[in-house]
């Protein structure tokens, strides 16, 4: 599929990385070789910063027409990220990928995170935040269930609804101590609710809250700062 759209080139690159670009000559006249990179618009004002930090590792920096950073594009420690920054320099996109997880986070105007969409090797989860980051909405799906957690302002799980691998639904409701007060599940077959169903609340918001989405990594602000040296 990446050979198709983007042609042999790049796909030996994404293949063979960007070595495969190189004869092998540290004295190939047409490679340049740097550590860093600057460029500048007609003015003399740095616009774009190619580097590599202390470890080697890359990033690519872009700035406006008022020297404000928009766009960073690297590879940190945990894995390689997109950033885009708006006019005031808040993140407002990130993208990144860390081991068999890929995560895409968008942030409101004052720079807080308001929806994470994450996929990894056995799960896929959507998690939406109200304006003082707290898990409102948590949406997944794994191996075994699809699930849907709605929780109030405390971040507790106030409603659920899942399907297990059979096909079996379950609707259930929880007071504000995630205390169970109806399910599909006890109300169909005439259970009156055990403790242990009532701690179901309490292991649902672990599962598939705000532990089901990794924290958004800090590898970008370290390759700006470098770049601004």
């Amino acid at each position: 599929m990446f050979k198709e759209i983007f042609g042999d080139l790049l796909n030996d690159l994404v293949r063979n990385g960007v070595r495969s670009l190189l004869s092998g000559d540290s004295d190939d006249e047409e490679a340049i070789r740097a550590k860093r990179f600057i460029l500048e618009d007609a003015k003399g004002e740095p616009r774009a910063a190619l580097i590599t930090d202390e470890d080697g590792l890359p990033g690519l920096i872009m700035d406006d027409e008022k020297g404000k950073t928009r766009l960073m594009l690297g590879i940190g420690k945990n894995g390689p990220f997109v950033n885009l920054l708006d006019k005031k320099g808040n993140g407002r996109v990130l993208l990144y990928v860390e081991n068999n997880s890929i995560t895409l986070c968008l942030s409101d105007k004052d720079d807080k995170p308001r929806v994470a969409l994450c996929v990894d090797k056995d799960m896929a989860a959507l998690s939406l935040f109200d304006k003082k980051t707290k898990l409102r909405v948590a949406l997944s799906i794994d191996k075994d269930r699809a699930a849907l957690d709605l929780s109030d302002k405390e971040e507790r799980v106030r409603a659920g609804l899942d399907v297990d691998k059979e096909g079996r639904p379950d609707l259930t409701l929880y007071d504000d101590k995630s205390e169970v007060i109806w399910s599909t599940t006890t109300t169909s077959h005439d259970v009156v609710p055990t403790p242990t169903d009532a701690a179901k609340g309490k292991r649902r918001q672990g599962k598939r809250g705000p532990d089901a989405l990794a924290p958004c990594p800090a590898d970008h602000e370290v390759i700006d700062q470098r770049a601004k040296k």
